[in-house]
């Protein structure tokens, strides 16, 4: 009677963890996958991501491409995956209808596409990096308020680059009786002939200090000429300001996004942006201090 009641509960034991490992092996691996809409040849986002989870591995899916305003999907508007544990993403990539854009904009010229990404990577280049990037075949020319700098210009790209300090000294801007002194690579501190101190932002070699582009170069649907409406319809509605351009008496008005490492500044001589020209500044790492020097 024992050894039989013996040989029942191994029996059964065994029948228990043989169904745990059946249960175990069947229960389903859960991962989760990624859909990125990208402007073409960079990874810009034109939406955001869509993330799903809680899906099975070895689940095949289809995902459909977005309609994005104004931009058409490069390649096919469906895809499919088969998902694994990880690494499960999915992209599509747009370009821009650029004939919305012209028709906007009133210009016929071929339309220069860049990225906030390629802009971002300009505005960090020194001189000597953007003449080796951009080459020898550039024009001066007089940029900025008043024509106050030379702008090397690349016809090709639609680019002029103005860099700082580029000639420009410390005494030209805050007089001869200053005394300078260095606190890291790209800042210095002034003492003032009064005795007032300050930290002031002043790389070691010309580095870009902003970009000009050209009438048919577009950013994010947007380029210069538009007016203030046209551009926050792409950009969003900020404020606008007004100002004045080389001279108090010339009223000016403005509109400006951060935007990655660059200031965007639209500006305009009519109340409603009417041919607007745009300016992308680098934002500078500054200091706390009472000099009203800022980023901007």
């Amino acid at each position: 009677m024992k050894k039989f009641l013996l040989i029942f509960i191994v029996t059964a034991l065994t029948i228990f963890l043989l169904g745990c490992a059946e249960n175990k092996a069947s229960a389903p691996v859960i991962t989760e996958y990624t859909v990125h809409y990208y402007l073409e040849g960079s990874t810009e986002k034109l939406a955001d991501d869509k993330v799903v989870t809680g899906m099975a591995v070895d689940t095949q899916i289809t995902e459909n491409a977005l309609p994005i305003h104004d931009y058409t999907v490069v390649g096919s508007e469906n895809q499919h995956l088969t998902l694994a544990e990880t690494n499960n993403i999915i992209t599509f990539s747009y370009e821009h209808d650029i004939t919305v854009a012209q028709m906007e904009n009133g210009h016929t010229k071929d339309v220069i596409n860049i990225t906030t990404d390629e802009i971002d990577n300009f505005l960090n280049m020194t001189k000597k990096e953007v003449l080796n990037h951009f080459g020898e075949e550039y024009e001066i020319v007089r940029a900025g308020a008043e024509g106050a700098y030379d702008g090397y210009f690349y016809e090709e790209q639609g680019l002029t680059f103005i860099f700082f300090p580029d000639g420009l000294t410390l005494e030209m801007l805050f007089g001869s009786d200053i005394v300078v002194n260095a606190i890291g690579p790209n800042h210095v501190e002034i003492t003032m002939g009064d005795g007032n101190n300050f930290k002031f932002y002043w790389p070691s070699e010309d580095t870009v200090r902003s970009v000009f582009v050209s009438d048919n170069v577009e950013i994010r649907s947007v380029r210069q000429g538009m007016n203030f409406a046209q551009i926050q319809k792409y950009l969003g509605t900020t404020e606008i300001v007004e100002t004045w351009i080389e001279d108090p008496n010339n009223t000016a008005y403005k509109i400006k996004y951060q935007i990655g490492k660059g200031w965007y500044n639209f500006y305009s001589f009519e109340s409603d942006g009417a041919d607007s020209s745009l300016e992308i500044t680098r934002i500078t790492p500054v200091f706390d201090n009472e000099s009203g020097i800022s980023d901007d």
